[in-house]
């Protein structure tokens, strides 16, 4: 039962799985795009990709722990609980799982709301209803 009140989730959400969750970042390259995507290149964690801006194809790319946990960190509003969630243990947390973890903390310390949207082109889906 949350502590402040705020409204329960609704469990008769419909799943409909059509492409792969990606989170877009920035690392001061302008003429490519950088993305983290959920199962896409490796099974069941994330994974960086990039293209060339203008271009079709992502390819996959090493990317540092460090600049990964700070992704998923800041798109599911996590930073300030970045102990809770090492990259060891956050790297393999699907985006709902991220998601019903931003949820708890919402209701425990009665934070706002926020919204985790995936950034694929014709597949913004949010991370609440993402399948496991």
């Amino acid at each position: 039962m949350p502590k402040c009140g705020c409204g329960a989730v609704d469990n008769s959400v419909k799943f409909n799985h059509r492409g792969t969750y990606s989170i877009r970042y920035n690392v001061g390259v302008s003429s490519i795009a950088f993305a983290l995507d959920w199962d896409f290149t490796k099974r069941d964690m994330w994974s960086a990709t990039s293209k060339d801006y203008g271009g079709a194809q992502w390819y996959s790319h090493e990317e540092n722990n460090e600049k990964i946990h700070e992704v998923l960190l800041l798109h599911f509003g996590l930073k300030d609980f970045s102990g809770e969630f090492p990259i060891e243990k956050i790297k393999f947390m699907s985006p709902r799982a991220l998601a019903e973890e931003r949820r708890r903390i919402e209701r425990d310390f009665c934070l706002p709301r926020i919204s985790m949207t995936s950034n694929t082109l014709g597949y913004h889906i949010e991370a609440d209803n993402y399948p496991q």
